[in-house]
């Protein structure tokens, strides 16, 4: 009895701390449907997030952490199981789809998660800030990263890699940008008045809430009817096998139990909705990275929680 109610607690106390940020989610959709909410208060909202809210967290976030805080096996890690998941899913998008758009997204759809967003939204609720410094760290090399394996992928259409394209992703990047900006305050631990880090600490606190309601805006009913099977086998590679690969890996690595979760959560995030838009500028299949993006993001509220709870029951986390 008391083995089965301390599972029973530490499931809900998992439920506790993750829950209320799919709870806004939902909230988007329900907000949109009834109007209260439409596509310009997304479109708004989602450039504050984009430009303002999300690069203040993240500057704030490397230049308050601790210079010994980082650990660089995050970086080889992170890294090597997005490249394992990539090669895989390339494989098996030559065998299932033979439109070459399709492949494009297929693949984009597996390993491109929204990080920036639910990942540290959730890493903050389950670890702390001191988890968040370090995943805004290691999103310094992951993002750039996911941008050129996705101009890759996704000119599988065209048969030309435009890698003009990729750096223009990377370099006009907001989130990048406030990346680099902080790494020379974090490595030399340059002062930065308070009156700026309170007006940064202001802003950040707008990133999580507006960001979560226009994801949820942003999905409807019908996005995820077109291509489903792809979109499910997709965002099955995505929610299940890239964290399950991630593990492995930092069960090699001998990880402590924080660096280990952080590696799961960026990796068991859902599709980032930047996938979509991507998708119609490399003239991809834009539907289908819908689809992916609306089936991972509802299924990770099902997943996330699960995969925690496991990794907390065999105590890797």
């Amino acid at each position: 009895m008391d083995w089965t109610l301390s599972r029973m607690i530490l499931f809900f106390n998992i439920l506790e701390k993750i829950s209320p940020i799919f709870l806004i989610l939902f909230l988007g959709i329900i907000l949109k449907r009834l109007k209260i909410i439409n596509e310009n208060f997304v479109s708004v909202s989602s450039n504050l997030v984009f430009y303002v809210a999300l690069p203040a967290l993240i500057f704030l976030s490397i230049v308050t952490a601790e210079t010994k805080v980082f650990n660089p096996y995050l970086v080889i890690i992170s890294c090597s199981s997005t490249f394992i998941v990539y090669g895989i899913s390339w494989v098996l998008a030559t065998l299932l789809i033979h439109d070459g758009s399709s492949r494009g997204s297929f693949i984009q759809g597996t390993y491109r998660g929204n990080s920036a967003i639910i990942g540290l939204a959730i890493i903050k609720n389950l670890l702390g800030a001191s988890a968040v410094s370090k995943s805004a760290i290691l999103l310094t090399f992951l993002m750039p990263l996911y941008s050129i394996l996705s101009v890759i992928c996704l000119s599988l259409a065209d048969r030309k890699i435009n890698f003009s394209f990729a750096w223009k992703q990377i370099l006009l990047n907001p989130l990048v940008i406030a990346s680099l900006f902080a790494i020379p305050f974090f490595i030399f631990r340059i002062k930065i008045p308070s009156i700026i880090l309170q007006t940064l600490n202001s802003l950040s606190i707008l990133a999580f809430p507006l960001a979560l309601l226009g994801i949820g805006a942003g999905i409807s009913a019908e996005s995820i009817k077109i291509n489903s099977v792809n979109a499910i086998i997709s965002g099955l590679l995505k929610l299940l096998f890239y964290p399950a690969i991630s593990v492995i890996l930092v069960i090699l690595a001998g990880l402590n139990k924080e660096d280990a979760g952080i590696i799961f959560l960026l990796a068991s995030v859902p599709t980032a909705v930047a996938s979509f838009p991507m998708a119609i500028a490399m003239n991809a299949n834009s539907k289908l990275a819908a689809n992916i993006v609306t089936f991972t993001t509802l299924a990770s509220c099902l997943t996330i929680p699960a995969g925690w709870y496991i990794l907390k029951i065999l105590k890797l986390v």
